[in-house]
């Protein structure tokens, strides 16, 4: 090993409770040097990197020895945030159990949204409510299609695999797992009702590809699965997003892509909200009524004013609005 001088060597990645326990072990066959392991975990939101690394509303400070937790911090002393000192397996659960509850919230708005569409009531009012509730919080609590990324789904199923592996099955992840699933294809049959039963030889245009607004990431992107569904059922996909075009032609066949939402909306039969990009949020729907084949929109995000686009003689439906 490259180690020469006795060091503190801090993990930052998202691993395995436990594992730092066999690192060391591991470690020790290689070198003579006295060293400390620390799990000092990222709560790194993707495209605001740069702002959560250097003013972080908390630091949790994964240790075995309180000279550690000293020392690291003494080196995060110009940092914002709480801090929490704990050991290290609390400090990688403490990761897991972050990334694994906010999609749990997700899920749990998103199947109130469908209730709410079932009922008549509307999913922004009912959120609202449930936020102003100081125990639950208003933040993820967005009803739409569903998270994705590369974070939430890999940690929800790595948590789950964990607890099954220790002999204990956490059924709540995997009813999270479920419902992120059925969100997309509820959205798939909403459309198909929508454009009348059927979409075969329809033209429908996706605003958004990445899994969400200011990044170029499609890893389990929502529009992935979306666009798949619907051409299986024969639709004609027109894709439009300011960044993320080069990585979907990666991975996606079949479509065409627009960098201009006006152009992908000439002659479509459907407009498909997929991702908040804010382009997308003042385009001028006076226009996109006089250009479009048929006036629908299907917002997955619940992203546009629905009573005004029906008073423009759009056909509208979000996700329990």
């Amino acid at each position: 090993m490259a180690l020469k001088n006795p060091a503190t060597i801090v993990i930052k990645s998202t691993i395995p409770p436990g594992v730092n326990s066999r690192l060391e072990k591991w470690m020790k066959k290689f070198t003579k040097v006295n060293f400390d392991l620390a799990s000092v975990p990222e709560f790194l939101r993707e495209g605001k990197a740069l702002e959560d690394s250097l003013h972080p509303y908390r630091v949790v400070i994964g240790v075995e020895k309180k000279s550690v937790a000293k020392k690291l911090l003494t080196l995060h002393k110009k940092i914002s945030g709480r801090r929490l000192i704990c050991d290290p397996a609390s400090a990688q659960m403490i990761k897991y159990a972050s990334n694994a509850f906010l999609p749990t919230k997700i899920s749990f708005a998103n199947s109130i949204a469908v209730l709410c569409d079932k009922f008549g009531a509307n999913v922004e009012d009912v959120m609202k409510g449930m936020g102003m509730d100081k125990r639950i919080g208003s933040e993820f609590l967005g009803a739409g299609l569903g998270y994705g990324g590369s974070c939430f789904p890999k940690d929800v199923r790595a948590l789950s695999a964990l607890s099954q592996k220790s002999g204990y099955t956490f059924c709540i992840l995997t009813a999270v797992e479920k419902t992120n699933k059925k969100q997309t294809d509820y959205f798939v049959k909403k459309i198909v009702r929508l454009c009348g039963g059927s979409v075969r030889n329809k033209i429908l245009t996706v605003l958004g590809l990445s899994f969400k607004p200011n990044t170029s990431d499609i890893r389990e992107a929502n529009s992935l699965s979306v666009i798949s569904e619907l051409q299986k059922n024969g639709a004609k996909i027109r894709a439009c997003d300011p960044v993320a075009i080069p990585e979907a032609k990666k991975v996606i066949s079949g479509v065409d892509f627009f960098e201009d939402p006006l152009p992908a909306l000439r002659g479509a039969d459907a407009l498909l909200l997929i991702t908040e990009w804010q382009e997308y949020q003042n385009l001028d729907f006076v226009k996109i009524k006089q250009i479009m084949k048929s006036a629908v929109v299907v917002d997955g995000r619940n992203f546009y004013n629905g009573k005004k686009l029906e008073r423009l003689g759009f056909v509208y439906e979000g996700i329990g609005k």
